[in-house]
């Protein structure tokens, strides 16, 4: 039983290492080795290594500091610096992150708020603007 648990623990270190890998000088992941970013893959990465239990091995400034970057005029999230803060499919969405509850049109500030939550810098969220600018 030890020999699984002992391979269970290295594939999730070799599973780690290579997301950890894409993350960007800026703080952005790229989606694969061809290096397309953007804040959906940075939300993936955030959250794969949360599942993982490699949290503690990002470099968490450095990603909250890109997402930050991202942040718009309207509160909501471009998918990269300068991007616009992008409307979804004009469906209007409502989710909940402990302690605030956020209605928007909006998938990539989504990945940006799960992001913060999961790395616990909700903080960063302009909640007053985002929600009824």
């Amino acid at each position: 039983m030890q020999v699984t648990h002992s391979k269970s623990v290295m594939r999730s270190n070799i599973r780690s290492s290579v997301i950890l890998s894409l993350q960007q000088p800026s703080g952005v992941f790229a989606g694969d080795s061809f290096g397309e970013t953007d804040t959906r893959f940075l939300y993936c990465a955030v959250n794969a290594l949360s599942l993982l239990g490699h949290l503690a091995d990002l470099d968490v400034e450095k990603t909250v500091s890109y997402i930050r970057r991202c942040k718009n005029f309207d509160g909501g999230f471009g998918a990269s610096i300068g991007a616009e803060s992008h409307a979804a499919q004009g469906e209007r969405q409502s989710f909940e992150l402990d302690p605030i509850t956020i209605e928007c049109t909006c998938s990539i500030v989504f990945v940006c708020v799960a992001a913060l939550a999961i790395l616990d810098k909700l903080d960063e969220i302009d909640q007053q603007t985002l929600c009824c600018g």
